[in-house]
């Protein structure tokens, strides 16, 4: 792997101005230096490091002087309340904002050397760009055919920028984590290869356009959502082409009361598309800032800008929901459950202790109706939970609560008596009902029967070699009760599902025969015997659901 020594070099002098000296030397970072370099990121001054820690201001200077990759990563940790205190947090937020755009000429000369020079596929582009972030810039232009468009450029040199940065951080967070156990404990190499998954994905722009055309697909049939149209034809590995859409910000009060916009129903529409994409798509649009909401004429909700997108599987839609749904019902142990399914601990976890602190957060709720509660300050208390216990939710959830915080923020502006917990409640609900539709349950207990299966075919076969083992050398067995026991009690569980999945299968065919027969002898009986019928196959159902919660 390359060194990249000249950029080390950059990185430590930031880093000691700035007051990371000590940080940059314990972390081996100025290994590899001049003794002059070393002694000074050396040099004793733990007061100024410390100020700097202290500091979030300084921290987010550091980083805008450290360059894009680290203005990059700025970014994403302000959406980590996981990770980053609440003051920290709003401090890097401004790095969204604080990006000087590239200079024309540069920006030009990548759209001529993609597409053409101007008058071929390009007829003109405008060189005051309408946006500019880390990694690129988006300037209007217009196709020689006359299509207005909006041309996303990527910044020159920035790819090899980005690769060499991560490239270092990925040694820095090696040496860190042999060094420092909390580093290990919060798998800071795990969270740079996810930084690394995250940058490729905003340098893929193919895919960012790929992004836009399935959350389109995805509103086909849900009128009042608009996506720009790719024009694939003039976009490429470094630019994206794109419609351009217009309209009033979706924040902008007064042009939208003077466009006699309903701002009430727009920003109940708003948040329910955002809670549609999370909740029932389970792949959404990860940056919902006002900036990226336009609305039209007629109250269309247009989407800009999918560089950055986030996807949830089922199970975490359903867990989510669980979660949401015990709060409400001030239950919380099933809270337990649904965060250590939502963040599996990598050690051991204090189960009463996070329930302890679960429930100190249900009671001080306790005394306001739901429509009362503010959900957004409850996720981001939860999430401080969790990064005291050292539990690691997916990133997902992370952007999950970014958007909440947007979405109740824009709906509190555009209606001072929005109620999220009212709108997100209705999701939760039908996500955990969702759980027990007899296909949702029927795939549930494929999984216990095939786990079963396996169980059974692979058992015979450790015994033989096991046997085979004690014919050849003899052999001395210790046995660890604690894992035995564990093997057994996850055997009858299995086996306890396998017999309930099979008599509630049994019960639904005998259900739906009954139903359909005609007999006259069974006339009087038949209402009873369905519903006594539909009663023990829904506790079946119960049970099932039940232990398979409680599989973990």
């Amino acid at each position: 792997m390359p060194l990249h020594l000249a950029r080390q070099r950059e990185i430590v002098e930031i880093l000691t101005r700035n007051g990371f000296g000590i940080l940059a030397a314990s972390s081996g970072l100025a290994a590899r230096w001049p003794t002059r370099h070393v002694v000074h990121a050396l040099t004793p001054e733990e007061h100024r490091v410390d100020e700097a820690l202290r500091s979030p201001v300084i921290v987010r200077r550091t980083l805008e002087e450290l360059g894009p990759t680290f203005v990059k990563l700025g970014q994403i940790l302000s959406t980590r309340a996981d990770l980053v205190p609440p003051e920290y947090q709003a401090e890097l937020a401004k790095l969204r904002t604080a990006v000087p755009p590239e200079p024309f000429a540069r920006a030009l000369a990548t759209i001529e050397g993609e597409l053409g020079p101007l008058g071929t596929l390009v007829a003109e582009v405008d060189p005051v760009p309408l946006g500019s972030a880390s990694i690129g810039q988006t300037h209007a232009a217009r196709l020689a055919d006359g299509r207005e468009v909006v041309i996303k450029v990527m910044r020159t040199g920035v790819e090899e920028a980005l690769r060499t940065d991560i490239a270092i951080l990925r040694a820095l967070a090696q040496q860190v984590q042999r060094r420092w156990v909390v580093a290990r404990e919060l798998d800071l190499l795990g969270f740079v290869d996810e930084f690394d998954r995250q940058i490729a994905g905003e340098l893929d722009y193919p895919r960012e356009g790929r992004n836009a055309e399935r959350i389109a697909a995805n509103f086909a049939h849900r009128p009042g959502l608009r996506v720009p149209t790719i024009y694939w034809e003039a976009s490429t590995a470094r630019v994206l082409t794109m419609e351009r859409l217009s309209g009033v910000a979706i924040d902008d009060v007064a042009a939208l009361d003077a466009a006699g916009v309903d701002r009430r129903a727009l920003g109940r529409r708003a948040a329910s598309f955002i809670l549609d994409m999370v909740l029932i798509d389970g792949f959404f649009h990860g940056d919902p800032h006002p900036g990226n909401l336009l609305v039209s004429p007629d109250g269309t909700i247009q989407l800009l800008d999918y560089g950055m997108v986030g996807s949830l599987t089922e199970e975490h839609r359903r867990q989510l929901g669980v979660l949401v749904a015990a709060f409400a019902a001030r239950d919380a142990t099933r809270m337990v459950d649904a965060v250590l399914a939502l963040a599996p601990p990598s050690g051991s976890v204090d189960r009463r202790a996070l329930e302890r602190s679960l429930g100190r957060l249900i009671a001080e709720y306790a005394d306001k109706p739901l429509s009362e509660v503010p959900i957004v300050a409850v996720f981001g208390e939860l999430l401080e939970i969790l990064r005291t216990q050292r539990l690691r939710p997916p990133p997902e959830l992370s952007m999950v609560v970014k958007m909440l915080a947007m979405v109740d923020g824009l709906g509190r502006v555009l209606d001072p008596g929005f109620d999220m917990m009212g709108l997100l409640r209705p999701y939760a609900l039908r996500l955990v009902r969702q759980h027990l539709k007899p296909d949702a349950l029927l795939r549930a207990l494929f999984s216990a029967a095939s786990e079963a299966t396996a169980l059974g075919v692979e058992v015979p076969e450790q015994l033989r070699r096991l046997l085979r083992r004690y014919e050849a050398e003899g052999l001395s067995l210790a046995i660890d009760d604690r894992t035995l026991s564990y093997a057994l009690r996850r055997l009858d569980a299995l086996s306890d599902r396998l017999v309930a999945g099979m008599i509630l299968a049994s019960l639904i065919n005998a259900v739906g025969v009954l139903g359909a027969t005609d007999q006259r002898w069974l006339a009087r009986a038949r209402g009873p015997l369905l519903i006594a019928g539909s009663a023990v196959a829904a506790g079946l159902s119960g049970f099932l659901a039940d232990s398979l919660r409680r599989r973990r």
